[in-house]
């Protein structure tokens, strides 16, 4: 998922488009056939610094405060909320399906949550790179992150080869990847240039763009979604509900995120857009109006941050997602 800095989401687009009934994804699949469950985990801010950014996983989300405070709610069946680091100092964090990761004061990577050692899964590599990092993003075996040098490192499972084919060379700025069941990491280069690698079940590596003008790019369970120096998205991989053919058109974008069947974009004015499946009302029931400051869609909820720090979530509240916001 995303690895949020406060300075990084800066804004949101919204739009209201066809939800429509349209072929579930295979997260979606899952996701309707699993029994509802009682909230798992409640943790509110830490202190009263407003909210600057945000990471929305498939059951849970965390947010980062003015003061570098991290506050996470949702499902918390592998401690992924209440094991959540204390104390103010953090830059960055990413959370994933039931891991999270964050950047310290110092450039460390802290994790915690799911443990494959403690489950029986998998070696994750528990050993996150040791020199600075100034991105982390986290998926369910293995994750990434970029150094202060702009060398992209993954450690953990090499599921769909992604750890052993990531981008290779300096000048990379962000990276970025999904939390649900196949392994995608994309990242953007200082060049201008993105590149993505690991399962490519829809296209999300191979149709990748390859032109030079972009500034961010979001993997997805279903592809990848980025945006262009002038504000325009641009979407590729499987389009069973509409994550491609209903992108928003048009320049002054900002900021994008992307995870399960749908994505959320946000323009200029601090208006949101999703699109994609409109299951547990993650499109239609994105709040309307400008002035939000950063946006995060999730597995089956989204949220976002208002312009006076107050964090907004829609969609499923199985586990707390909405009802445990920090602040509500």
């Amino acid at each position: 998922m995303d690895s949020v800095r406060p300075a990084a989401l800066s804004s949101l687009l919204l739009c209201s488009l066809p939800g429509g009934s349209r072929d579930l994804s295979p997260f979606d699949n899952f996701a309707s056939s699993a029994s509802s469950a009682t909230d798992s985990g409640t943790q509110t801010d830490p202190d009263t610094d407003t909210d600057t950014a945000l990471s929305v996983g498939l059951t849970h989300s965390c947010a980062l405060d003015s003061a570098g405070s991290i506050a996470c709610w949702g499902a918390d069946d592998y401690g992924q909320v209440s094991d959540t680091p204390t104390g103010p100092g953090y830059q960055a964090v990413s959370a994933s399906g039931e891991r999270n990761c964050a950047i310290n004061a110092d450039g460390a990577i802290e994790c915690w949550g799911y443990d494959p050692y403690r489950s029986g899964q998998p070696d994750f590599g528990a050993h996150p790179p040791e020199t600075a990092s100034v991105g982390v993003a986290v998926a369910r075996y293995n994750a990434c992150a970029v150094s202060s040098s702009g060398v992209v490192e993954c450690w953990g499972w090499d599921e769909g080869t992604a750890v052993s084919t990531a981008v290779s060379g300096t000048g990379w700025v962000e990276v970025h990847g999904n939390t649900g069941f196949a392994t995608v990491f994309c990242a953007t280069h200082s060049g201008g240039n993105i590149e993505c690698w690991g399962e490519d079940d829809y296209g999300e590596v191979s149709d990748a763009p390859t032109d030079s003008d972009y500034i961010e790019v979001r993997a997805s369970t279903w592809g990848a979604c980025a945006l262009t120096t002038t504000g325009a998205i641009e979407c590729w991989g499987w389009d069973g509900n509409g994550q491609v053919s209903d992108t928003p058109t048009g320049t002054g974008h900002i900021a994008l995120s992307t995870l399960s069947s749908h994505a959320c974009a946000l323009d200029s004015a601090g208006s949101i857009a999703c699109w994609g499946s409109d299951m547990f009302g993650r499109v239609s029931d994105a709040p309307t109006g400008g002035g939000y400051i950063a946006v995060g869609a999730g597995g089956w909820h989204s949220c976002a941050i208002t312009s006076g720090g107050a964090v907004e979530c829609w969609g499923s509240n199985d586990f707390g997602q909405i009802s445990d916001v920090p602040g509500s």
